[in-house]
């Protein structure tokens, strides 16, 4: 990478040099060969003595000929004993460090003797971070001469809404990401035949699959269906760049000066000016630290006027506090307020609508003061509502009543019938002046029906339901369809009727009774479609007949009745009394007519 060097030859007091440097950067993402397995494989002796001299050496951060490191060399090569398959090996190191460092970050890199110390190296567990560990198995690779070094670089996702900041005023160091993630580490190894493998410990996805934690590394083809960017910054070759770290930290920290580093990774088809925007105001050192604080009162009911305070500290000089409140339904309301000689300030507000309000409180900063912000929600509650909800089945209809309290009028109601089998319809009704409402149907069948009526509520109100239930029994008809016109004594006639509705095997009571009290009873059952028919002889007179269908669980009892007159049968002296009488009538007839003729 390129060395930037600036000279300048003063920076006054309270001010500020700023450096931008833009980078296009070209993503290159690693794809894992097909062939690649530990049967293909090469050997120790199959690694180019060139890549040898020049990716094996103890130096920098690797040390392993160094007595304090040598542990770690000799551990490597008893994990591996005599195996010369360079994969085997590596993928045996990476399972040992994934057994015995646990993941933890520190304020700065780590030696590997440092990661997995010489008392942790047979019981008890290691602690790093990502380049952590991969200098840990750089170290160990080389040691049994394998070629390998460090990449670092950054994760970038396009999230410019998180805040990724780092700020520790003692070392005189700020650092914002935006669109990064974080910064990460990993191992480069050479394999044969295939080349250089991503070696990432703790950015893939498997620890248990040596293989497919190649597959899932950083740089993998595997992350671009997720939008995730491997930026490759630095490779780590020979130099001892923890102790660069380190004293580049005790310059800063000696020095007056303060480093602010603020970092963004931008998509072509992004604006550079609007990711910018995304940037916290610098924390400059001689900059007071402000704290706005915002009060609401505890209960705010609608259409009632509020007092919001709250304070800034320390006090800024003739400044002002810029609110924005937010009501629920999207409007802003712009305020600027200037804080007393204490701090504090305060406006009215009238709530003119319920939901959520935001109130945002801020404080643009000046030369002496930092920015500051607050924000505080609270809640308009609705005024309460309850719906009254009654029910009554009558004459095979049910007619519902209610009322809404408060009385509103022309309000919708939204009433639910559920009948016995579970079907559902829904009315709509509204309310009149008093806030009464009712409706009426006929059911198509009887039982049980579960009645629910419910508001939804509105921009004041808030919604309210109530349910009962209501057994409907069905009312029952007996109708007589036929009766003989003339009806003889002691001969059998038949009375034909039906019931609705179209009751099968209903039975039906059939009570006689005629004027000289004699009294009988029958009972009968109707068909299919609910017909009966009862085969009667009775002796001469009036008789009443009286149809009874009895109560059950769902229909309810009826009763009809009908009165016959049946005749007496006339005796053979009397047909001969009563034909001699029509044949006189007949010849007087006769007479009269031949007297008038002549």
């Amino acid at each position: 990478s390129a060395l930037l060097i600036y000279y300048f030859s003063e920076i006054p007091p309270r001010s500020c040099l700023s450096i931008e440097i833009l980078q296009f950067v070209r993503i290159h993402r690693f794809h894992i060969p097909r062939d690649v397995s530990f049967n293909n494989s090469g050997k120790l002796s199959n690694i180019p003595l060139k890549l040898k001299k020049r990716y094996t050496k103890a130096e920098g951060v690797w040390l392993y000929n160094d007595k304090g490191m040598r542990y770690l060399a000799d551990k490597a090569r008893e994990l591996v004993g005599n195996e010369t398959n360079v994969l085997k090996i590596v993928s045996q190191l990476v399972d040992y460090i994934w057994a015995k460092v646990v993941y933890k970050s520190f304020h700065r890199p780590r030696y590997p003797n440092e990661t997995l110390p010489p008392e942790k190296i047979n019981e008890g567990l290691g602690e790093g971070d990502c380049d952590d560990q991969a200098n840990l198995l750089i170290l160990m690779l080389r040691a049994l001469g394998i070629p390998s070094y460090l990449t670092v670089g950054y994760v970038g996702d396009f999230n410019y809404g998180v805040d990724r900041i780092q700020y520790n005023k003692t070392l005189h160091h700020y650092t914002n990401f935006k669109g990064i993630n974080l910064l990460h580490g990993w191992a480069v190894v050479y394999i044969p035949p295939w080349g250089w493998f991503p070696v990432d410990l703790t950015f893939s996805i498997s620890k248990n699959d040596f293989l497919y934690s190649v597959n899932t590394s950083l740089i993998s083809e595997f992350w671009k269906a997720y939008k995730v960017i491997p930026i490759e910054c630095v490779k780590i070759c020979h130099e001892d760049y923890i102790a660069q770290y380190i004293d580049f930290l005790g310059e800063v920290v000696r020095s007056p000066l303060f480093y602010y580093d603020e970092c963004a990774v931008i998509s072509p088809r992004d604006s550079i000016e609007r990711v910018k925007s995304f940037f916290e105001p610098l924390p400059l050192p001689w900059m007071k630290k402000t704290t706005i604080n915002i009060k609401i009162p505890v209960s705010v009911k609608l259409f009632e006027n509020i007092t919001i305070s709250g304070n800034i500290t320390p006090i800024p000089h003739n400044s002002s506090i810029t609110l924005k409140i937010a009501k629920p339904d999207g409007t802003i309301i712009g305020k600027e307020v200037v804080p007393s000689t204490r701090g504090d300030w305060n406006i009215t507000l009238y709530i003119d609508e319920a939901g959520l309000w935001v109130v945002n409180a801020s404080f643009k900063g000046n030369d002496m003061y930092m920015p500051s912000f607050e924000s505080k929600q609270f809640i308009v509650e609705k005024f309460s509502t309850r719906l009254n909800l009654d029910a009554e089945a009558k004459e095979g209809r049910i007619f519902v009543y209610g009322s809404i309290i408060p009385p509103l009028e022309n309000v919708k109601i939204d009433i639910s019938f559920i009948s016995p089998n579970n079907s559902k319809f829904v009315v709509n009704t509204t309310t009149d002046a008093y806030g009464c409402f009712n409706y009426s149907f006929e059911p198509d069948m009887p039982g049980e029906w579960e009645v629910l009526a419910a508001w939804f509520g509105n921009e004041y109100y808030s919604h309210s339901l109530n349910s009962t239930r209501i057994f409907l029994k069905f009312p029952v008809s007996i109708m007589i369809s036929e009766i003989p016109k003339n009806i003889v004594e002691n001969e059998e006639f038949e009375v034909r009727g039906y019931i609705l509705p179209e009751l099968r095997n209903q039975n039906i009571t059939v009570l006689l009774s005629s004027n000289s009290e004699v009294k009988k009873s029958l009972i009968v059952y109707t068909s299919e479609n609910g017909e009966f028919a009862i085969r009667l002889v009775l002796t001469a007179g009036k008789w009443n007949i009286t149809l009874l269908s009895p109560e059950s669980q769902l229909y309810e009892r009826s009763v009809y009745s009908v009165k016959i007159l049946v005749k007496r049968r006339l005796s053979y002296n009397s047909f001969i009394i009563v034909v001699l009488v029509v044949l006189i009538a007949c010849f007087l007839i006769c007479c009269q007519y031949l007297k008038k003729k002549s």
